[in-house]
C-alpha cells in the first residue's frame, strides 16, 4: 500500500502513462512523455481515494500494467 506517492523506474523508453480506477475510468494520463534514458519518473496520486488502481505504463515494446494500492 502506498499513501499516493509513486516512483517509477525506467529502463526503457517510456511514452504513455495513464492510471485506471477498477471502473475504468482513466484518473490520470501523461501522454509524450518521451523519456528516452533510464531515470525515474513520480506520479503523484495523493488526491484520489483510498483503493485499488491500475498503472498502465506504454513504450516502443508495449504496454504494462500494475496493479497499486492506495491507503492513506
Amino acid at each position: 500500500p502506498s499513501r499516493g506517492i509513486f516512483n517509477i523506474d525506467v529502463k526503457n523508453e517510456l511514452q504513455n502513462i495513464k492510471v485506471i480506477n477498477l471502473l475504468g475510468q482513466i484518473i490520470y494520463s501523461e501522454d509524450n512523455i518521451n523519456m528516452t534514458t533510464e531515470g525515474t519518473k513520480a506520479i503523484d496520486l495523493s488526491n484520489v481515494s483510498n483503493g485499488n488502481y491500475v498503472i498502465s505504463l506504454t513504450n516502443q515494446f508495449g504496454t504494462s500494467n500494475y496493479e497499486v494500492i492506495i491507503n492513506k
